[in-house]
């Protein structure tokens, strides 16, 4: 019940929030492992605290994905919430047509059945999702740092291509020629740290021998 969890970043570990989804997303399996009336009590609590709070905001994507994961997961019969768990899904995709980034896109799809007739408008849904995400490839691709993001961002449109019938040629497109400027940068970074590296070790070298130079010519005073 603390207000912040501990989290591992990329640089180290840090607070975040805890969220209503969450909480739930962590405390399912425990209950479900578990399976004591007082788990099962903090867990319907949890769910009404989740239900309520969406009366005054939105589902947190990353974690109702999380959450929805593991409603589906539990076995216990009266841990079982079926209706919740319709909840949650039609509250993703709800808020996916808002607005959502790549990565929160890519989670709601990897959790959610789009295949059917019966899922054709949960499709049909996250289909305007992505027409609306479209938008802002030029500014996920300018947070791209590294190779795995560059690699990352491009599995995403690609699972975008795959399951929800898009075509994401011209962002393949624009995200290559992103990752072919930053080779290049990194390929100039290398050479120029290369060039101060040897100019570092001439100088170096220069400055040895010019320390070898000065106690030859004291020996030499000295007749050594």
């Amino acid at each position: 019940m603390m207000p912040h969890r501990l989290v591992a970043y990329e640089g180290g570990t840090g607070l975040m929030q805890w969220t209503e989804e969450a909480r739930l997303a962590v405390v399912l399996p425990l209950t479900d492992a578990m399976r004591t009336q007082d788990m099962l009590n903090l867990a319907k609590s949890l769910e009404d605290a989740l239900v309520a709070a969406w009366l005054a905001r939105g589902v947190r994507i990353n974690d109702g994905v999380e959450a929805l994961r593991a409603l589906e997961w539990v076995s216990w019969p009266p841990l079982k919430a079926l209706e919740l768990e319709g909840q949650l899904a039609e509250r993703l995709v709800e808020q996916a047509q808002l607005g959502c980034r790549s990565d929160e896109l890519r989670e709601i799809v990897s959790v959610l059945d789009l295949e059917g007739p019966e899922n054709a408008a949960t499709l049909t849904a996250l289909q305007a999702a992505f027409e609306a995400l479209r938008a802002s490839i030029a500014s996920e691709i300018r947070d791209c740092r590294k190779d795995d993001d560059f690699k990352g961002l491009k599995e995403d449109y690609e699972l975008f291509a795959s399951s929800l019938r898009v075509d994401v040629s011209r962002e393949l497109e624009q995200l290559q020629e992103a990752y072919s400027e930053y080779n290049d940068y990194e390929e100039q970074r290398a050479d120029q740290m290369m060039d101060e590296y040897k100019e570092r070790y001439r100088e170096s070298r220069g400055s040895e021998d010019s320390v070898r130079d000065m106690f030859a010519s004291l020996r030499r005073d000295r007749g050594d």
